[in-house]
């Protein structure tokens, strides 16, 4: 929820409304859109948004534009490594075509925060009943048409208790269904940030003060 200094952004028009209509700062859109100036966050939390960009190397530049040097950002990400996702492939719960556009791993996403001046501090796995489960129900429905949320197995209380416990011990082994990291901005984006920013701008073209601290959330 967002308090004090924090401002979030909301793609969905809708949803962004009703935030605005509870007086809470979201800007409705691309947060390369929203225009927030430079070095002026002290926290961006993007949970379980990036797999639904289209443009993820424009939205980490963005970040990396509006975050302080030194500042935090938290993305939370469905795990494209995990146990479910190597079982289940294409009746994984959290692969989701073509609402997310993008599956990652830890390798991936650490890869793509180096590229644009982050540093990794921390990552962690913290998954849900939902991986398992919801998998398993995709499955069964593989015939009939039903939605991952329909069916006696997704619904039934007791197993998603055992799944739950079972998504834990995936998250004990590093092999969970969702997995959370902790960046911090780079006071200076090294020589591959750079030239990185180069080389998708060429293949483009081819075809304030007081010191609060503010958060951005997607």
């Amino acid at each position: 929820m967002l308090a004090g200094g924090a401002q979030g952004v909301e793609v969905n028009e809708a949803a962004a409304r009703a935030a605005q209509f509870r007086d809470l700062e979201v800007f409705c859109g691309l947060l390369q859109n929203a225009q927030f100036p430079s070095e002026s966050f002290d926290y961006v939390r993007a949970s379980h948004s990036l797999e639904h960009s289209t443009c993820p190397h424009e939205t980490l530049d963005e970040i990396h534009r509006i975050l302080k040097p030194e500042g935090t950002l938290l993305i939370a990400i469905p795990n494209i490594d995990s146990l479910s996702a190597k079982i289940f492939r294409q009746y994984w719960f959290h692969l989701c075509p073509p609402v997310h556009a993008f599956s990652y791993s830890v390798q991936t996403i650490r890869r793509m925060l180096e590229l644009h001046g982050f540093r990794v501090r921390r990552v962690v796995f913290n998954s849900q009943y939902e991986g398992i489960l919801g998998s398993a129900q995709i499955w069964l429905n593989r015939k009939n048409g039903n939605k991952s949320s329909e069916g006696l197995v997704f619904n039934a209380r007791p197993l998603r208790i055992v799944c739950g416990w079972l998504e834990r011990l995936c998250d004990v082994m590093r092999m969970g269904d969702v997995i959370e990291v902790t960046a911090a901005k780079a006071n200076a984006p090294g020589k591959r940030f750079a030239d990185s920013r180069v080389v998708r701008n060429e293949e483009q073209a081819v075809q304030h003060s007081g010191n609060p601290v503010r958060s951005a959330v997607q």
